[in-house]
C-alpha cells in the first residue's frame, strides 16, 4: 500500500479483521486536495496472499520503489498482529 507507513504514523489509516476468514479491512482517511475537507473513507479488503504478492512484486524493483515495498512489509506485520 503506497505511503502506508506515513499514513499509519499520522493516524490516517486503520486495520481490522472481517467476518471472512483471512480477510482484513484497511480504512484510509481521504480529503479533498483543494479544500482539505474530509471525504468518505476509502476501504480496501485484502488477504495475506495479496500482501505477499505485492511484496514479492516489488522485491526486485529499483531502489526508488524501495519505500513502496517497505510500506507493504509494514502492512503485513501490522495485519499479522491483529
Amino acid at each position: 500500500m503506497i505511503n502506508y507507513k506515513v499514513l499509519k504514523s499520522a493516524s490516517k489509516v486503520s486495520l481490522s479483521t472481517t467476518d471472512v476468514d483471512g480477510e482484513f479491512k484497511i480504512t484510509k482517511k481521504t480529503y479533498d486536495p483543494d479544500t482539505g475537507e474530509a471525504q468518505d473513507d476509502q476501504i480496501l479488503l485484502v488477504t495475506m496472499p495479496i500482501v505477499d504478492a505485492e511484496i514479492e512484486n516489488h522485491a526486485n524493483k529499483q531502489a526508488d520503489e524501495k519505500g513502496y515495498k517497505e510500506d507493504w512489509e509494514q502492512l503485513k506485520v501490522d495485519l499479522g498482529a491483529l
